[in-house]
């Protein structure tokens, strides 16, 4: 109800996105120590059945949120819903196969590069970044990786691990954008609507998988001798539903790249904490230097447009509006804008404000202008 009640609706958008960033990184932690409580379990090797479970358990809980809501109707296509369900799906079996191999360190590095292909699939939504937001995201991206490799014992990279994860990091980048131009920008659907549907035919997947895998019977039978495996795996499924449907919401209110970037400071926070319970290491100085460089550039190309910036435009007269009644209004054009262009834009005033000087030198008043 985060959207719908007066004192989330009552912050600015800053304090929005913090409140929603802190509540993925809370809902991720969780569900990644659930996850590993269940991959632990004695005798346990049924993550597809535990996928199965989740699926079913997303279908169920974003049911009971659109019926609270009374929100039951359907915006999108169902192809779109297939499309996003069969990018989701390839991304989770993809990534718990490379995650099986125990290659930590190949996860580490290609995960963290996520932001940058988001980016470069921003194209599917009609949005262009600048060299400096590139610059901007990889160093980002690299304190992301030293900071996670900074508690890392074994620095070794897998070659098969390195395929599955760059496969993986490409069908993100393109699902995220392709989420974002067709439920939250074409239309106005919600999370649980994007979750309950795209989740119906997402659970047909997996229970095509776990039925092809031969492991349904076997899993079945597991879970009704050990019923702690039925209890972590809804467990989990609450933490995951939480941390997806807050990542569609930040999707929806501002942009996929904004929610990856979130993700991103996620990584780092937990590189950042890992440095209190391994020894500082070259990674450490390398990775805090990147980040103290990020913030540094950021801080400094923002500064730098502001004062670009700092002249408005003028706005164009309406129809039936006096000029002298117009010569006053002004907005400002520049969220969009790169260096060049808003160089342009105050010269440009700067050659309205000559030739005002030069019509009063000859007697012709503002009001003569349009």
């Amino acid at each position: 109800y985060m959207g719908e009640h007066s004192f989330y609706s009552a912050m600015s958008e800053q304090k929005q996105l913090i409140l929603l960033g802190f509540g993925t990184l809370f809902a991720s932690s969780v569900a990644a120590h659930l996850f590993h409580i269940i991959t632990h379990l004695s005798n346990f090797a049924y993550l597809d059945f535990t996928l199965f479970v989740t699926t079913i358990c997303f279908v169920l809980i974003a049911a009971c949120e659109m019926r609270v809501r009374g929100q039951w109707a359907r915006q999108a296509y169902w192809q779109e819903y297939l499309i996003f369900s069969v990018f989701v799906s390839l991304i989770v079996h993809l990534a718990l196969s490379g995650s099986q191999k125990g290659d930590e360190v190949t996860r580490i590095i290609i995960t963290s590069t996520r932001l940058l292909f988001v980016m470069l699939f921003a194209w599917i939504v009609s949005r262009k970044y600048s060299t400096s937001e590139y610059l901007i995201a990889t160093t980002l991206v690299l304190s992301a990786i030293f900071l996670g490799l900074s508690g890392q014992r074994r620095l070794s990279v897998g070659f098969h691990e390195l395929i599955l994860f760059s496969i993986v990091v490409v069908i993100h980048g393109a699902a995220v954008n392709f989420a974002e131009e067709k439920f939250f920008r074409t239309r106005s659907c919600s999370a649980p609507e994007v979750i309950f549907h795209a989740g119906i035919i997402a659970s047909v997947w997996a229970f095509v998988a776990v039925y092809l895998s031969g492991h349904l019977l076997h899993s079945w039978e597991y879970s009704i001798e050990h019923p702690e495996a039925f209890v972590f795996s809804g467990l989990f499924a609450i933490a995951a539903y939480i941390f997806f449907s807050l990542s569609l919401t930040i999707i929806k209110q501002f942009s996929c790249t904004v929610s990856e970037v979130v993700q991103t400071f996620q990584l780092i926070c937990v590189g950042i904490i890992s440095m209190f319970t391994s020894p500082f290491s070259f990674y450490s100085i390398v990775g805090l230097f990147a980040l103290a460089t990020t913030f540094w550039y950021g801080f400094s190309l923002n500064l730098h447009r502001r004062r670009l910036s700092s002249v408005p435009t003028p706005l164009t007269v309406p129809a039936g509006t006096t000029p002298s009644s117009a010569s006053t209004s002004y907005h400002f054009v520049t969220d969009n804008m790169d260096d060049a262009e808003l160089i342009s834009v105050n010269a440009a005033r700067e050659l309205l404000a000559s030739d005002d000087e030069d019509d009063e030198e000859n007697g012709d008043g503002k009001e003569n202008r349009t």
